[in-house]
Formats: C-alpha cells, sequence, structure tokens
C-alpha cells in the first residue's frame, strides 16, 4: 500500500524485546505474533501514548511513532479504557495488513522509565 495517501501519525509504547524485533524488520514493520495479546493499541497523540505506557503492567521501554495509510487506518474503532484517552484498537489477527499501511520507517521518539 506504500503510496501517496494521505497519512496519519500514530504512536505506541514497546518493550526492549518489541524494539529489538521492529529493528530487524529494518524499521518498517511492528512485531507480530511476539506477544500474545488480543489486539494493539496506538494514538495519534505523543503523551496519550505516554499515559497508555503508564497505565500498563508491562515493561515498557521506548515509545514508536509511525505514519500509516490515514484512510486504513480510519476502519478501525477506538478505545478508551477504564474512560481514560482514546486509543486505535486493531485485532492482533489485523497486524499483517496493518504492516503493509505503515508508510515510511518507525521512529523510536522517546525513552520511557519507572
Amino acid at each position: 500500500m506504500r503510496h501517496n495517501s494521505p497519512t496519519l501519525l500514530l504512536y505506541c509504547p514497546v518493550t526492549q524485546q518489541e524494539l529489538d524485533a521492529i529493528a530487524a524488520a529494518h524499521w518498517l514493520a511492528l512485531p507480530v505474533g511476539l506477544l500474545r495479546q488480543p489486539a494493539f493499541y496506538f494514538t495519534p497523540e505523543e503523551a496519550t501514548a505516554a499515559f497508555l505506557a503508564q497505565a500498563s503492567a508491562t515493561e515498557v521501554g521506548y515509545l514508536v511513532r509511525f505514519a500509516s495509510d490515514a484512510d486504513y487506518a480510519a476502519e478501525f474503532p477506538t478505545h478508551s479504557p477504564k474512560g481514560g484517552p482514546s486509543s486505535m484498537r486493531v485485532p492482533a489477527e489485523e497486524m499483517v495488513e496493518f504492516n503493509y499501511h505503515i508508510m515510511g520507517q518507525i521512529e523510536v521518539v522517546g525513552f520511557l522509565s519507572d
């Protein structure tokens, strides 16, 4: 899908293991099947991604940003866990296709620590 469609910048927190998988994919894809979770959450706001990382019970080390095909991203519902900030919910079984719609490279934009 890598063409000149409108893009949407999205952010998400990742662990060191996930970042290593992103690097192994030449910074072009998010890890698929690395963690057994039913869905992945992405947000267009950096502060919201940092909030989601702090609310997470898992070890989080980095905040990443990437551009996605905006029309494709609009197909996914938003979700507000426990009344918190809204984020886009992508079912795990959709991640291979979701990666196909990432435009450009995934970038590390922050380090998250306790």
